[in-house]
């Protein structure tokens, strides 16, 4: 699931803030958190930006930014994952863009844009099932390889 850069990406993960009671094994958890973390923050943002409070905007997309970029990038297994990794890899760097550019200009559409591509992801990787201890991981886990 994750490389060895999995406990970094926990990391980021605990100081993002979200709520979470994941053992520090279950690499399948940590990346379902992460998406669903991921998510929230967006429509936090979302909804700060509708209120005009855009410090709360600033903090979420900032939030959001890091699950994106130390969690889930970080715990791709780019060798490891083939294509799906590496499409992975540029759809989370293309999303970082969008949020950053949705920041700088306060645009809730952009904000929708990149929810609407981490949601499908985040529900096709609930469905994926984890991986039991010692064994080799499926084509769709593999992006995020055992370490």
């Amino acid at each position: 699931m994750f490389t060895a850069y999995h406990p970094r990406a926990a990391s980021a993960y605990q100081q993002v803030h979200v709520a979470t009671s994941v053992k520090a094994n279950d690499k399948h958890q940590i990346v379902t958190l992460l998406y669903d973390g991921l998510i929230e923050t967006l429509g936090i943002a979302r909804s700060a930006l509708a209120r005009g409070d855009i410090p709360t905007k600033c903090a979420a997309l900032t939030k959001a930014l890091r699950l994106m970029q130390e969690g889930l990038m970080t715990g791709l297994d780019l060798e490891e994952g083939g294509d799906l990794a590496n499409n992975l890899y540029r759809l989370y760097d293309y999303c970082s863009y969008r949020l950053m550019l949705a920041n700088a200009r306060n645009d809730d559409a952009i904000i929708l844009e990149v929810q609407q591509l981490i949601e499908p992801l985040a529900m096709a990787w609930k469905e994926v099932k984890p991986v039991p201890q010692g064994e080799p991981p499926k084509r769709a886990q593999a992006a995020y390889a055992a370490a």
